[in-house]
């Protein structure tokens, strides 16, 4: 029954058949408060890296904990064929479970391919799952991988005007390194300086030419994209023409 926004005190009396005692000293002061906590911001993959019936899977924290610490993170497996998760989910242990940036997950069979998805963990639940990663393939051979060369940044576009506010980056793959192209990661980046904003990891369509309407803030953006296979990202393609996000 206290005010929120009140500061408070409080002491204490003991009381038994005899009677009630004195009061306690005074405690520290309070002030009670609504502090509205969630789940955490959902993690932004990495690109994984296989190894001999394993994988490392990289993530960047969300922005956001919901208010409350992040305790652990958890990675799920994914059959890139059904979207369907694979075994138990995995978990950052240890003191630094909440401050983990990535995972070695065992029990992988060489030869067949996966994806991950992570999830951060507070006191209040978890968070939604980040996107898909790019597919990998653990092997017992160490291959040297090559990674994918520069994508060929084509013109960008401006978003419709009215409806969400985007903007529509495009580009041709480049060369695509020792194995297939798995996916590609767009960036737009502000003109008038300011935070980049990356998607995240992008399937790469059917057609010669690639393209990827993204929501943005509103203003003005050139785009630049990045082409992953087994080895990782490799070189970031140019700078678009500028366009504006509307």
């Amino acid at each position: 029954g206290l005010t929120n926004g009140t500061a408070y005190m409080f002491r204490v009396q003991a009381t038994n058949a005899a009677g009630t005692g004195a009061f306690s000293g005074l405690s520290n002061t309070v002030t009670p408060a609504v502090v509205a906590l969630t789940v955490p911001g959902a993690p932004t993959i990495g690109t994984p890296t296989a190894g001999n019936t394993t994988a490392t899977v990289a993530w960047t924290p969300p922005a956001s904990n919901g208010g409350s610490a992040i305790t652990s993170f958890t990675v799920q497996v994914i059959n890139p064929a059904t979207g369907a998760q694979i075994g138990a989910l995995a978990s950052t242990t240890g003191p630094t479970a909440g401050t983990a940036t990535s995972l070695l997950v065992t029990g992988l069979t060489n030869g067949t391919s996966y994806q991950f998805r992570v999830r951060a963990i507070n006191l209040i639940g978890s968070s939604i799952p980040s996107g898909l990663s790019n597919t990998i393939t653990p092997s017992a051979v160490v291959v040297v991988g090559v990674a994918p060369g520069a994508p060929i940044i084509r013109n960008a576009a401006s978003g419709a005007a009215g409806g969400s506010i985007t903007a529509i980056a495009n580009w041709r793959p480049g060369a695509p390194g020792n194995s297939p192209i798995s996916g590609y990661q767009v960036t737009a980046i502000p003109a008038a300086g300011g935070t980049s904003i990356t998607s995240a990891v992008l399937t790469p369509g059917v057609a010669r030419n690639q393209s990827f309407e993204m929501t943005l803030p509103a203003g003005n953006y050139r785009f630049r994209v990045v082409a992953i296979n087994a080895t990782g990202p490799g070189v970031a393609s140019g700078l678009s023409n500028q366009v504006t996000a509307r």
